[in-house]
């Protein structure tokens, strides 16, 4: 059973591993920067791309 403390996703630019804080609309990468839009359905999380500037 996943529950939401446990939510990770690989970083698409570095692939480190992500810890997504339960209901994240942004994360950004604390290794290599690149922030990220995260998207959910339910306890699962998903990149719905990177944020643009």
């Amino acid at each position: 059973m996943v529950t939401e403390k446990d939510v990770t996703l690989r970083c698409l630019n570095c692939f480190d591993r992500l810890k997504i804080p339960p209901k994240a609309n942004k994360l950004k990468c604390p290794n290599c920067g690149v922030e990220y839009v995260i998207t959910w359905r339910g306890k699962q999380a998903k990149i719905a791309g990177t944020v643009r500037k």
